[in-house]
């Protein structure tokens, strides 16, 4: 990559990947480091959830989407990942939205956009796993199976030639004949 582009060499040993899903021991408490865009994928919230993190902290930088639909949709998110682990959610932002994010979804504090900000919060430590963090995505591909069954029954029948006549009266027109 360095040959290719100059700026790959500003990346440092603090991007370098890690081993296993973003835990953060601080002493008794585990945070959940989620990074901005990874709190739109089921998988790596519910893995950092399973470790036993909590609050889960989604750090973001959205700059480059200031002013748009995004740093709305990423607190939405942010709102659903709360519900969902029945977790603290902070966001910490540079320049989109920093918020609290109760365990019930509820937006506890949060600023306005590319507004400058800070505050000292107390949230609570849950470590308890709901049933969407143990299950994980396993609904969702019921779900799928499902659809695609009655999708592939559907469209058995109405095939033609599947032991069904398409058109009834042109056959009794032929027999007629």
């Amino acid at each position: 990559m360095l040959a290719l582009f100059e700026r790959a060499a500003l990346v440092g040993k603090q991007s370098v990947a890690g081993t296993r899903d973003g835990d953060l021991k601080l002493g008794p408490v585990t945070v959940g480091a989620i990074n901005c865009y990874e709190v739109a994928f089921d998988g790596i919230v519910g893995d950092t959830a399973r470790t036993g993190a909590t609050p889960l902290v989604v750090q973001t930088n959205n700059a480059t989407y200031a002013l748009t639909n995004l740093p709305p949709q990423q607190l939405a998110m942010s709102q659903l990942r709360a519900v969902e682990h029945n977790r603290a959610v902070i966001t910490s932002a540079i320049t989109g939205i920093s918020a609290y994010v109760t365990p019930d979804g509820s937006i506890a504090w949060r600023t306005g956009e590319l507004v400058p900000a800070m505050n000292v919060l107390t949230v609570p430590v849950r470590t308890a796993q709901t049933v969407a963090t143990r299950v994980g995505a396993l609904p969702e591909w019921a779900l799928i199976l499902v659809g695609a069954g009655a999708v592939a029954a559907a469209w058995r029948r109405r095939r033609p030639g599947a032991g069904h006549s398409v058109n009834r009266e042109d056959d009794q027109q032929v027999g007629d004949a």
